[in-house]
């Protein structure tokens, strides 16, 4: 099952959840814990995150795989630390508990009968000792529900087991030594950590209000950021709007315009038909003036010839006639 693509609000939800001490109990005490993985897939739902029970068992397996390798690398080198943004969460969560690596079975059950033996508020203590000379400083991890009943630690390879001294120590498998006392310092601490809160939990609050802030910050940046673009949006539309009706007036401009020139010219046209219209007839009313004007010529002297001839008719018939009276 994949574990990738989970939004750091999916991890810490998730890491809140694992880190309940219910939910711890159930994964310490259980050797298959499928229904504990179910019970937190249906705690994802409820916080809005829709992640299958393979999927959280995956995802958990990778972050203490990573937990681990960040641990064991700063561990070795003092100088080049590893950052890595899930530690301090991981460290109030596995921190304080011992080392389980390259346990038998033998050391399950014990540790599974001693989870058993939790109180009703199913408390857990993680018993921190200071450090001495001779060892370093002793971590431990316990679970006690009455002073008679006892808890077990596995402890590391730089640390010294110890037990509680109100909780009566549970026998050791076999092959293994019981562990010493604790010491007074350890008890004060314990009590000291028993009475404040859980660091996980101011941690998970501290992160939930980090968290609530910044999607709140996140949101009223985005509403602005959308009002901002809408405002944007309306002006440049407003804009468009004004040039587009701009355009349309201009083009109304200048279709008067072009129609306004079109009546001239027709207008014009029209008196120039009139004005050549005008100088047809008047050359028509010259032509016929001229016609009657030749025609009366031609009617005088027509009229002058043949009196001219009719004239000489005559004369030459009076000389005739002379002529022969001689």
């Amino acid at each position: 099952m994949s574990t990738e693509n989970w939004c750091n609000g999916e991890v810490e939800a998730l890491l809140g959840i694992v880190g309940e001490e219910d939910i711890q109990r159930d994964l310490d005490g259980a050797v298959r814990n499928q229904k504990t993985f179910i019970v937190i897939s249906g705690r994802m739902k409820e916080l809005g995150f829709d992640r299958t029970a393979e999927q959280c068992r995956a995802k958990l397996k990778k972050l203490r795989g990573d937990y681990r390798k960040v641990k064991d690398h700063n561990s070795r080198s003092g100088v080049h630390r590893k950052n890595w943004r899930w530690l301090d969460l991981m460290d109030a969560i596995y921190g304080n508990r011992p080392a389980t690596q390259g346990r038998d079975a033998t050391a399950e059950s014990d540790e599974a009968r001693c989870r058993s033996l939790v109180d009703g508020e199913g408390a857990r203590v993680s018993l921190q000792g200071e450090e001495s000379p001779a060892s370093g400083p002793s971590e431990v991890d316990f679970r006690c529900s009455t002073p008679a009943q006892a808890t077990t630690a596995s402890s590391s390879s730089s640390s010294t087991p110890s037990v509680d001294p109100p909780c009566s120590p549970i026998p050791p498998p076999r092959g293994r030594e019981t562990p010493p006392a604790l010491s007074r310092t350890q008890q004060r601490s314990a009590r000291r950590r028993r009475d404040h809160p859980s660091e996980l939990s101011m941690v998970l609050r501290e992160l939930q209000a980090n968290d609530s802030r910044l999607a709140q910050l996140n949101h009223d940046l985005l509403r602005e950021e959308l009002e901002r673009h809408d405002r944007a949006r309306q002006e440049e539309l407003r804009l468009r709007r004004e040039d587009m009706e701009a355009r349309q007036e201009e083009r109304r401009a200048r279709r008067e315009e072009r129609r306004a020139r079109y009546q001239d010219r027709k207008e014009e046209r029209r008196l120039h038909l009139q004005f050549l219209e005008a100088q047809a007839e008047t050359a028509r009313q010259k032509e016929a003036r001229v016609t009657a004007e030749l025609q009366d010529h031609n009617q005088f002297f027509s009229r002058i010839f043949a009196q001219g001839v009719s004239a000489l008719t005559q004369g030459s018939a009076a000389l005739r006639d002379t002529a022969l009276t001689e």
